[in-house]
């Protein structure tokens, strides 16, 4: 019994470990931040505040979001909002993140009521409710990447496995040093999304279903880009379905399936542009100012070998699960050849934003939420070997 429950002792103790590198690692904690809504994170959370304390989601009067960050030391300028024609101020980000903080701030701005502490979205009980839920993520995102491994690989290869990608990548950094990042709560997305995509096909339970759409739905809101990751549960095939043709009948004369994973996708599809319009006149809107993409021309080898922040370069050890894509096929040709598909073009995608080295970070932490996609590539290349 033990031996079979060593993977999930591993996940216990790693989370343990990652969740007291963070507080290591948080040094301004005397200065009222804890690290985890600061700098682009501040961005990502600053909708909660603006609509639920200050009525302001159309930042007119910003003070209170400038005065915040002065007071609590969240960052050196006030970058995550731009001025438009309207005279009212965008957020830089997309409030995808917002949702997912969400339950955190709310709990947060109870307690400070009636504990009596500033009820201002930014003192004690917010920031320690973020980091709080942020580890319970982090610890869902390995419990679900576990959950997967074990559903392609056996209890020895998971463990190797699990402490590689923890260990042994650029995830080893960015779990601790920004535990409440997207690159942390989205790696969760992907390993559980990955994980009900397998359930449903052998299953074809309406939960799962109903749980792929919305964690797809969220990420997506959250950063547009990982649209692309809709082609993964698309085009997989496995379980009861050997063929495209076959799946797309039983959604035909299984509506309520479809009906589960698309409604959340066009609830969540409609946010975004109607907090455009209503700010900036415009329904879709770049918020991103001096930054753009190069889709014709990435920057690809900067990207993945640059001194700079090239991901081969400093995560080498992925170059091993870039070539497991080859026994994945072999092993499983359609699963394989779709995840492979989505990797090329997502890395594409990724190096081509103006910005290809994503600031703050070691390795590039733009790939990190996707390493549940490598995860498995490397699982079989490694079983193979």
């Amino acid at each position: 019994m033990i031996k079979k429950n060593l993977s999930l002792l591993l996940i216990i103790s790693l989370s343990l470990f990652f969740g007291a590198q963070k507080i290591n690692v948080t040094s301004s904690i005397e200065k009222g931040n804890y690290g985890v809504i600061d700098w682009d994170n501040f961005g990502y959370y600053m909708y909660l505040p603006a609509v639920f304390i200050h009525n302001d989601v159309t930042l007119k009067d910003a003070q209170w979001a400038i005065n915040a960050q002065k007071e609590y030391h969240l960052s050196s300028n006030f970058y995550q909002a731009h001025l438009v024609p309207t005279g009212n101020r965008v957020i830089q980000y997309t409030s995808g993140m917002a949702f997912v903080y969400s339950p955190a701030f709310f709990v947060a701005h109870i307690y400070a009521k009636i504990f009596n502490y500033k009820a201002d979205g930014f003192s004690t009980p917010y920031q320690v409710a973020i980091l709080i839920q942020s580890f319970l993520i982090l610890f869902l995102g390995l419990f679900y990447l576990r959950r997967l491994s074990l559903q392609f690989f056996s209890e020895k290869l998971s463990i190797w496995l699990l402490l590689i990608i923890c260990l042994g990548t650029n995830y080893f950094q960015i779990a601790p040093g920004n535990i409440s990042s997207p690159h942390v709560y989205y790696f969760a997305f992907y390993a559980a999304i990955l994980y009900y995509m397998v359930r449903w096909h052998e299953s074809t339970k309406l939960g799962y279903a109903a749980a792929i759409g919305l964690l797809l739905a969220l990420m997506i809101l959250g950063r547009p880009n990982e649209l692309l990751f809709i082609i993964v549960p698309l085009f997989w095939v496995g379980g009861k379905f050997n063929t495209l043709k076959e799946k797309l009948a039983y959604f035909l004369s299984n509506k309520k399936h479809l009906l589960a994973t698309v409604l959340p996708l066009v609830i969540f599809g409609v946010v975004q542009p109607l907090y455009w319009k209503f700010v900036t006149a415009e329904a879709i809107h770049d918020s991103y100012r001096n930054e753009g993409f190069r889709l014709l021309d990435p920057y690809l080898f900067n990207y993945l070998f640059s001194y700079k922040k090239g991901w081969l370069l400093y995560t080498p050890i992925m170059i091993f699960s870039l070539l497991g894509f080859v026994s994945f096929i072999r092993n499983r040709p359609n699963q394989g050849t779709v995840l492979l598909i989505f990797s090329v073009l997502n890395i594409w995608i990724l190096s081509s934003w103006d910005c290809w080295w994503y600031a703050d970070s070691f390795s590039q932490r733009s790939i990190v939420q996707s390493y549940p996609v490598f995860f498995l590539s490397l699982g079989f290349f490694i079983k193979e070997i």
